[in-house]
Formats: structure tokens, sequence, C-alpha cells
């Protein structure tokens, strides 16, 4: 006698943890890392994703003042794919980053955080490896509501964060 089936749960979650490499602006690259959670049902999903980066040199800003920034950012998006030989899927949804600025040198306060809202959508390709393992590749974009600048006294505004980003993610 043939072995009973089960039916496939059409509930499908993944994980994905990725290497991270983006822009702000044209001014500055930065390198980070991003973990991302999900749910699929059927061709539609959600995920959660949480990334943390820093620029690849400190910044230059006017009067030589210099900084050194981090940047997290959580995100939630709603997505939809195509599965096949190879995935694709979009996902796109609202941003919530804390950036902070650490000053180079002396400086009072040493530090300062800004939370930046925003949004964020991305595009990404999956290719499964094995039932359990796949490699992903993800461009994507994002837009702060909100603009951060640095301000010295008795200076005033010093340097402003591009609004505009754009990233890739591979895993």
């Amino acid at each position: 006698p043939e072995a009973p089936r089960v039916a496939p749960s059409p509930l499908e979650g993944f994980v994905r943890a990725s290497s991270l490499v983006a822009i702000a602006g044209s001014r500055f690259g930065e390198l980070g890392a991003a973990l991302a959670s999900g749910v699929w049902l059927g061709t539609w999903g959600a995920r959660l994703e949480l990334s943390a980066r820093r620029p690849l040199a400190k910044l230059t800003a006017a009067h030589d003042f210099t900084l050194q920034l981090e940047r997290y950012t959580a995100a939630v998006e709603p997505c939809a794919r195509l599965s096949g030989a190879v995935e694709l899927a979009v996902c796109g949804g609202p941003r919530l980053e804390l950036l902070r600025g650490l000053a180079v040198g002396p400086s009072v306060p040493e530090s300062d955080l800004v939370w930046l809202p925003g949004v964020d959508s991305g595009s990404w390709l999956r290719l499964p490896v094995s039932a359990s393992w796949s490699l992903s590749a993800e461009l994507q974009a994002s837009w702060s509501l909100r603009r951060a600048q640095a301000s010295v006294v008795p200076w005033g505004r010093v340097y402003e964060l591009p609004r505009f980003g754009a990233g890739l993610l591979l895993g």
C-alpha cells in the first residue's frame, strides 16, 4: 500500500541573513548586515527586517569637523512573489531608522541620536540550493521622511545626511 500523503501547509516561513553594501545619496558607501524573517501565504507575505551599517570611512564635514555614523533600521513590509526555479519577490513599506552621530575629537555632547521614519522597498531573487538553504540577492531603496543634520556651535549646520539611500544585500 501507498504511504499516506501529508497536505502541504499553505503557510511558509523564512529567515535570511545578509551582508549589506549601501550608498547614502551619492556621498558615501556603507557596509553592514541585515536579518530578515517573514512568512508567505501563497503569493503574498510579509517580513520584518533589521539592519545595521556604518560608512566605510569617517565623514569630513564643513570646518574640518569629522563624524562617525552608525545606522540601525527596522522595516515591516508586505511582499508579493513569483515562484519557480528562481523566486522573485517585491516588498515595500514603512521603516524606522536610528541614526547615531559620533563626533571625532573634542565635542559636547560626544554623540547624538535621531529617529528617522521613512519608506523602504526592495526586489529580490532567491535561488534554492537545497530544501532548507538558498542564495539570495536584493536591491533596496529607502527614503527618509525627515532630514538629519549635524550642527556645531558657532558654525551652525556642518553636515546633512542624504534622504535617499540604496543598498545591495547578499545572503
